[in-house]
């Protein structure tokens, strides 16, 4: 969005919106972050929501659907699956193992 000027009740007006959107706006979904020194954190995955293989000519890749904790749009993003296995084990059901 490209910058506009505003000035005297234009600037009130806007002012008010934004106030009530802050004041009807819903503060239980904000969560604490764990923020570092160098201003940034990481995303925590909350569930996989869905799986699906891509296949191409020569491989198949696994992907996961992914809901991330921190995010409030678009808040699921497809990630690699054994990358998320090997980073986020818990997300992923134990297979028994056939003996």
């Amino acid at each position: 969005m490209g910058e506009v000027a505003l000035i005297g009740p234009e600037l009130v007006h806007k002012a008010i919106e934004n106030f009530q959107l802050i004041r009807e706006s819903d503060l239980s979904t904000i969560v604490p972050l764990d923020v570092k020194e160098n201003l940034s954190y990481e995303e925590v995955p909350v569930v996989i929501l869905d799986w699906q293989v891509k296949k191409s000519r020569n491989k198949e890749v696994a992907s996961v659907k992914v809901l991330w904790r921190n995010q409030l749009l678009e808040g699921d993003t497809w990630e690699a699956k054994a990358d998320m296995i090997s980073r986020y084990p818990h997300l992923f059901p134990s297979t028994p193992t056939l003996a």
